[in-house]
């Protein structure tokens, strides 16, 4: 997904996605972005996916006018800020630097290029995210910064997620103008690479705390114990974990968890594999040792195959583990 954004003096605004469609993530932070910007700004939307486009603007509420684009080209030409946000590393260097009709293609425009402001916001390879930064400043096409999410679908809809950012610090208070309008906690972590950096090593601790939860509730079930009763007492003591307190991976323990309903929506399993990959390649890049991180990526990799998880929010492992019929 690519949202394109403006600063809070410019006059347009550009929400596109890619890959997937406005989707989980996206669907959300295009919403906030709408409904914070002026009537007189212009929200400019570009999807692969015309349907999800039109239900945009048919469930639109915010007063600036949208509009759909066709290309990232288009974006460029169109926008005095961009965000990109997409699923892998391969579709944000496309997205980026990919054929003719790419945001850095030859043909974009450059006029106001002092001004624009590019924000990469996916979860990928703090590698790519620093190499597209440098192509950004040697094309001259305007500032580069990364603020890599966390948050979850509700964060986005609610306006209320984390951004990690990594850029120069002239740049920091634009940078912070735009993404506040899907996010409340704002944290800048260093220089480019620096905020998806930070992303990636939340999502290893996640992603791992995830599974742990779910091995022992599945461990407590299998021995007789109660799960209601078992999360009481893990809340209330040093087991404790956001993922028990909120989000819990077995069906029935918390009526609003995505395990009760039926695993759908949430934080997708494919993606919590590519988690424990992105962090694997990045301790291997610096020779940080991972005690758990390779028995964990193993175990991702096989659940999100299983037809129980596949497709499904990643707290499905705990059918994985269990063997549960749910």
């Amino acid at each position: 997904m690519a949202l394109l954004v403006r600063y809070p003096e410019s006059s347009n605004v550009a929400v596109a996605d890619t890959v997937e469609g406005l989707g989980s993530m996206g669907f959300g932070m295009c919403s906030n972005i709408h409904s914070k910007i002026s009537p007189n700004d212009q929200l400019f939307i570009c999807d692969v996916n015309e349907s999800a486009l039109d239900r945009f603007i048919d469930e639109s509420t915010g007063k600036a006018k949208v509009s759909k684009v066709k290309t990232p080209r288009e974006m460029t030409e169109s926008c005095d800020v961009i965000i990109t946000m997409l699923p892998k590393s391969e579709h944000v260097q496309q997205v980026y630097y990919a054929g003719e009709n790419s945001l850095l293609s030859t043909g974009a425009a450059t006029s106001n290029h002092e001004q624009r402001l590019f924000i990469e916001c996916s979860t990928i390879d703090p590698v790519v995210t620093r190499e597209i930064g440098a192509k950004v400043k040697e094309n001259n096409r305007g500032h580069f910064a990364d603020a890599a999410v966390s948050g979850g679908p509700f964060g986005a809809t609610n306006g209320t997620l984390s951004h990690m950012i990594g850029c120069d610090d002239r740049i920091l208070d634009k940078v912070k103008a735009v993404v506040g309008m899907t996010g409340k906690s704002l944290f800048h972590c260093g220089p480019i690479g620096a905020g998806i950096t930070v992303k990636v090593i939340n999502n290893y601790m996640s992603v791992t705390n995830m599974l742990s939860a779910s091995e022992g509730m599945n461990l407590g079930v299998k021995m007789g114990v109660d799960p209601k009763m078992l999360t009481d007492i893990i809340n209330a003591s040093s087991g404790m974990s956001w993922i028990t307190l909120n989000n819990h991976p077995v069906p029935g323990v918390q009526p609003d968890s995505v395990a009760s309903r039926g695993y759908k929506g949430g934080f997708n399993i494919e993606l919590a594999a590519g988690c424990i990959d992105l962090a694997m390649k990045s301790a291997e890049g610096v020779g940080a040792k991972l005690a758990l991180g390779k028995a964990s990526q193993e175990t991702w990799h096989i659940a999100k195959e299983d037809p129980r998880c596949k497709g499904l929010d990643a707290r499905s492992v705990y059918r994985w583990l269990g063997d549960a019929d749910e």
